[in-house]
């Protein structure tokens, strides 16, 4: 069996934002006033937690983990052909994302219900009313869910709009490609966030790999 060359470079920096998205996930539960759902102490905000979200809570996180995802997903449906290539991503992404968004959200569901001393429900109600649509939320699996759907659609899309992958060869990134990407990165970020109120724009850039492939 041939050895598969991985790009060392990008697996170290998925592991780091990976790292950085666990420390914000956990500063949460100290910033009652940025969300009171989540925070631990909900009369208190914790500085350092407060310098967490500041620091982290930007436009980079997200991006590179759309970018890293983008990076790769030509090159693979050139290899594997576009049959194989869904295939592997329903199973490989699409299998984990519905047990995430089901079974496991539920339970985390009914864990956050119990540890705020709430008893009007045990674990199966609480489990089972965590479907309800009020009550309903993927949690951290949306991740695995907006990526298998710009994974189905990149099909279609170079199918349809007759784009040719071309020649990839993909190399070391110039100096100036991180800087046009920090900047595009940052200025749609603010515009698309001051435009619509939301800054949940980042899975855009799941269609900037192009420029660092070819």
């Amino acid at each position: 069996m041939s050895e598969v060359k991985r790009i060392n470079f990008l697996d170290h920096l998925r592991a780091f934002i990976i790292l950085l998205v666990i420390l914000l996930h956990t500063s949460m539960a100290y910033l009652s006033t940025e969300f009171p759902g989540w925070a631990h102490n909900r009369e208190k905000n914790d500085a350092l937690a407060y310098l967490m979200m500041t620091l982290f809570d930007s436009p980079f996180l997200m991006v590179v983990m759309f970018f890293i995802a983008g990076y790769f997903t030509l090159p693979s449906l050139i290899k594997k052909g576009p049959k194989v290539f869904l295939k592997d991503k329903l199973i490989h992404i699409g299998i984990p994302f519905l047990a995430g968004a089901t079974a496991i959200s539920a339970t985390l569901g009914a864990i956050a219900y119990f540890s705020d001393g709430n008893t009007e429900m045990n674990f199966i109600q609480c489990f089972l009313a965590f479907f309800l649509p009020k009550n309903y939320g993927q949690y951290h699996f949306w991740f695995l869910g907006v990526l298998l759907y710009f994974f189905i659609l990149t099909v279609p899309v170079i199918k349809l709009t007759k784009l040719s992958p071309g020649n990839i060869n993909p190399g070391k990134p110039s100096f100036m490609f991180f800087i046009v990407f920090i900047m595009c990165t940052t200025l749609t970020y603010f515009a698309v966030g001051s435009l619509t109120g939301s800054y949940m724009y980042w899975i855009r850039f799941y269609l900037f790999h192009g420029y660092a492939t070819n």
